[in-house]
């Protein structure tokens, strides 16, 4: 499969490259725009889902795979960090992948690469799966990202803690007698440290 893909700094010149695209006969499903949701979270955010090996890796990861490919992955999934539109499109062979990155250059974009990916999945299986992994999660686990504003959404933070209620108090021993924990018992007939 060949692969012409390009970044977009703004959301309608990407929707434009895609309805171009179109236009010049490449079947909607050999195209793809990837973005970030409007509250700023990447559409492939798969941190913190643990429950599939699939959620596991970004869209890029999945879609360029392993090896030689690995560059391409990281540039254009930081790109969606940075808040880019990435436009795909999948050729059916090298010659229709040159045609489409003529019709992205035309438009303007940035970082534009033709990427062969002999052995890898087609692109609208890779979207499908992405879709049907995060369409099982909602199902699974719900969503409250359409009822929060983007102002809302707060980042988890970690928050260490000795179980329910208050913190114990600690008791106060002899300060001249390092301790290691005040839960440990101690023998004095032993000959380890306190």
């Amino acid at each position: 499969m060949h692969t012409a893909i390009c970044t977009f700094e703004d959301r309608v010149q990407a929707e434009e490259a895609a309805e171009r695209l179109a236009q010049s006969g490449f079947d909607k499903h050999a195209i793809h725009v990837e973005h970030r949701h409007p509250d700023g979270s990447p559409m492939s955010d798969a941190e913190g889902r643990d429950h599939d090996v699939v959620a596991k890796f970004s869209f890029f990861e999945r879609l360029f795979g392993a090896g030689k490919h690995v560059p391409h992955a990281d540039k254009y999934s930081s790109a969606v960090e940075r808040g880019m539109y990435v436009v795909i499109v999948e050729g059916r062979d090298e010659a229709d992948a040159e045609r489409a990155q003529d019709v992205l250059h035309g438009l303007e974009a940035g970082d534009l690469d033709l990427v062969h990916r002999a052995g890898q999945r087609p692109l609208r299986d890779v979207v499908a799966d992405r879709q049907a992994t995060d369409a099982d999660l909602e199902r699974n686990f719900g969503t409250a990202r359409e009822d929060m504003a983007p102002t809302e959404r707060q980042p988890e933070r970690a928050m260490a803690s000795q179980g329910w209620g208050e913190q114990r108090k600690l008791e106060v021993v002899d300060d001249d007698k390092p301790i290691a924990s005040p839960d440990i018992e101690v023998r004095e007939d032993s000959d380890k440290p306190r």
